[in-house]
């Protein structure tokens, strides 16, 4: 069943218009939610607009300034938009051990939990779609965000309205050695 899952998990750029209720979000969430973490510091927040109001004004965020040259505008569409903020460390343990090893662990803790949401949608039918090229300083000010919070991710989540590509990945030799 996971292996299905993981083929069929794909990124989507076309949604259809129909809305996403808050308990099938609440399925999503919860997946994110059990994800692990360093130190089980859970280092996530999720900032879910479902608004025409709150996902125009993120959408427009998101896409400003050298942001807008086209690659996103597909957000627009999107029933729902997660901002995923990355929360400042309240463990001491994994704070220390990133410094020392020069590794952003709350960082790869939020790309767990996101993960976890996206194959949790596709099991349930869902479409989504990671982003990384947003204008982060216009999202936190959209969203009424501190200058100090860090947004690593965004999200689009709805009903796909398209067909599936075949994914194109390298062959396993490409990818792996054993020793």
């Amino acid at each position: 069943m996971i292996d299905s899952l993981i083929i069929r998990r794909r990124s989507v750029r076309k949604y259809s218009p129909d809305p996403v209720s808050e308990e099938i979000l609440e399925t999503c969430l919860d997946a994110a939610r059990m994800a692990p973490s360093a130190c089980n510091s859970q280092p996530w927040f999720f900032h879910v607009c479902r608004s025409e109001k709150a996902k125009n004004a993120v959408a427009d965020a998101m896409n400003s300034g050298i942001y807008g040259r086209g690659l996103n505008r597909f957000v627009q569409e999107a029933p729902v938009i997660v901002a995923v903020e990355t929360l400042k460390r309240e463990k001491t343990a994994p704070w220390l051990a990133g410094m020392v090893r020069n590794v952003r662990y709350e960082t790869m803790d939020v790309a767990i939990a996101v993960d976890h949401l996206t194959l949790k949608a596709a099991e349930l039918g869902l479409g989504t779609c990671w982003i990384g090229w947003f204008n982060e300083m216009a999202v936190r000010a959209a969203l009424g965000l501190p200058k100090t919070s860090r947004l690593d991710v965004m999200l689009t989540v709805g009903w796909p309205d398209d067909r599936p590509r075949p994914k194109k990945r390298k062959d396993r030799e490409n990818i792996r050695r054993y020793l």
